[in-house]
């Protein structure tokens, strides 16, 4: 996660404008122009403005993308202002697809706990972590895993379990092998496990956009005739929303756990560490069970 990708998105949303977002950070109205073209053919997004009278104004996927961006933003800001530049920090890797529900859930608990030092959040996979770790780069890390891999040189600890479910849109009305998706980013650990799914189950989805934010993966699927892998308690949870999302039942039954690492004896703040954990725990047991 870029913030200042959010932030830009957030400028030209407040703004209206390209030229006039361009003028805060310095940019010019063409850079800031193909900056936003890049980010949408990058990550596979839908248009997020559209022109209306020389301005620029919010399609449908545009408001769910910058009011998630206003949040992060303004969680990591009173973060930034809670800390001294030169507060000592935990270095944390989440996967990408979990980063925003850590930083809007656990940071503020953390602060909380720990007021004197800065949770840190480090988007990346379950391998760069380790080996993060191992290297002393990082401090500590949650991984998403099809099942555990273990590690003598590594300390982990459980934080949740759960199905994944193929979802569908209520515009859908059955699917074939070949079926429109919404799917992880390539290279990133949860599509290699929607893959390896797809490649159990004879499944050939094509990819119309490509995102790791569940909600903005449940907000495509309302919208347009489109299927998707979701963890199970989400899908539930959006099922008591009564929204129409429904399942596809598969041939078999696929879970995946969530891990947190460190290494065995810490060698920075290991009292802090101990008490990351609870506060991770305590979050995934109520989103993933």
């Amino acid at each position: 996660m870029d913030l200042k990708q959010l932030e830009y998105i957030a400028a030209i949303a407040e703004e209206r404008s390209i030229s006039k977002a361009a003028k805060r950070f310095f940019l010019s109205p063409s850079a800031l122009s193909q900056y936003l073209k890049r980010l949408e053919e990058t990550e596979h997004l839908p248009p997020l403005f559209y022109r209306h009278n020389k301005e620029f104004l919010l399609t449908d996927a545009g408001r769910i993308y910058v009011n998630g961006a206003l949040i992060i933003l303004s969680l990591s800001k009173k973060l930034e202002h809670s800390h001294p530049q030169t507060a000592p920090a935990i270095r944390l890797a989440v996967p990408g697809f979990l980063e925003p529900s850590v930083l809007i859930h656990c940071a503020p608990l953390f602060a909380s706990a720990f007021p004197g030092v800065l949770l840190r959040l480090h988007s990346m996979d379950a391998g760069p972590a380790r080996q993060g770790l191992l290297e002393e780069r990082l401090d500590a890390a949650i991984v998403i895993e099809r099942q555990e891999t273990l590690s003598s040189a590594l300390h982990s600890r459980p934080l949740g379990s759960d199905r994944i479910l193929l979802a569908v849109s209520p515009a859908l009305e059955h699917i074939e092998p070949s079926f429109p998706a919404v799917l992880p980013p390539e290279g990133t650990l949860w599509h290699q496990i929607c893959a390896g799914i797809c490649l159990q189950e004879q499944l050939h989805p094509t990819a119309v956009f490509q995102t790791e934010n569940l909600a903005a993966t449940a907000a495509l699927l309302l919208a347009m005739p489109l299927a998707a892998f979701l963890p199970g308690q989400f899908l539930r949870q959006q099922g008591e929303k009564e929204n129409g999302l429904r399942e596809i039942p598969l041939s078999r039954s696929y879970s995946f756990r969530i891990s947190f690492l460190t290494l065995p004896e810490p060698s920075a703040f290991p009292e802090v560490l101990e008490g990351l954990y609870p506060i991770l725990f305590n979050h995934f047991a109520s989103e993933f069970s």
